[in-house]
């Protein structure tokens, strides 16, 4: 199970991988050939579940081990493929860039809102911009504490009366 397994993954002809891991197999305790084969199972979810999350956020290279953690975390979440296409669209459009907190961010208040279709994704998104557009108006009408709203009038007087002089 162990060499089919590391042959499914292309490592068939690596001792170093394969060894380590069967010395990880031991260290957790997999004695039994079902053990060994519900362990595979996971790993294999895993691996495809990363390799589709890689296709999505267009990563070149394998992920880090932060983003690969991430990706453990989304995969617990079961969020769809289109889910995922829209967060890394929202972390694009807001940061400039895949960010994988700000991506990790959007869908654990996706998870904790429940939210599983896009449908609904793009509707809390929607909701959040009004809110966040609404919290920045307000903060502009009236953002200065009143103490710098009386040092910001003072300023104005001393210009004004410096402006008189010099006319």
């Amino acid at each position: 199970i162990l060499l089919q397994y590391c042959k499914d993954v292309g490592k068939i002809h690596q001792q170093k991988y394969i060894d380590g891991v069967a010395f990880g197999w031991y260290e957790d305790e997999i004695f039994t050939a079902e053990a060994a084969e519900q362990r595979v199972n996971a790993l294999m979810e895993f691996y495809t579940y990363q390799n589709y999350s890689c296709r999505i956020f267009e990563l070149d290279a394998r992920p880090t081990k932060n983003q690969k953690e991430f990706i453990e975390i989304w995969q617990t979440m079961s969020f769809s493929e289109e889910l995922l296409k829209y967060a890394r669209d929202l972390s694009v459009e807001a940061t400039g860039k895949v960010n994988f907190k700000y991506i990790h961010s959007i869908l654990n208040e996706w998870h904790n809102t429940n939210i599983t279709e896009l449908s609904d994704a793009e509707k809390n998104h929607d909701e959040y911009i009004k809110a966040y557009t609404a919290k920045k108006k307000k903060g502009k009408k009236n953002n200065l504490s009143p103490e710098d709203e009386q040092a910001k009038q003072k300023k104005k007087e001393k210009i004004s009366k410096y402006l008189d002089l010099v006319n």
